[in-house]
């Protein structure tokens, strides 16, 4: 792809030295450092991702010492636990149609 770049005139006169020095093309010597801009940006990401991932693995105070899936599957017992109490709870009271209903006509 082609593109339009401005650059100051000192990098340019830079450009034109490093090019005769390593015989490529103003051009190549942009490709090349955008190239690494890209793997050093891409490179960082990474490393960030690893320097966090499972940050909270070995503290105890995080999730009460469990690791994330414990937790999980604490939290949805806890889940279960509650919906079958609320179930009982619903089961043992009765509803207004749950009671025989006299016609209104028979009155």
């Amino acid at each position: 792809m082609r593109t339009i770049v401005d650059l100051p005139e000192n990098h340019v006169k830079t450009l034109d030295i490093l090019g005769k020095k390593h015989d490529v093309s103003r051009a190549e010597l942009v490709r090349r450092a955008v190239e690494k801009y890209i793997e050093s940006e891409t490179k960082k990401s990474a490393d960030a991702v690893d320097k966090y991932f499972g940050i909270f693995k070995d503290d105890p105070t995080v999730w009460g010492g469990m690791d994330g899936m414990a937790w999980q599957r604490k939290m949805r017992a806890e889940w279960d636990d509650r919906d079958a109490a609320i179930d009982a709870r619903l089961k043992s009271q009765q509803s207004l149609h749950d009671h025989p209903q006299e016609d209104y006509k028979s009155k």
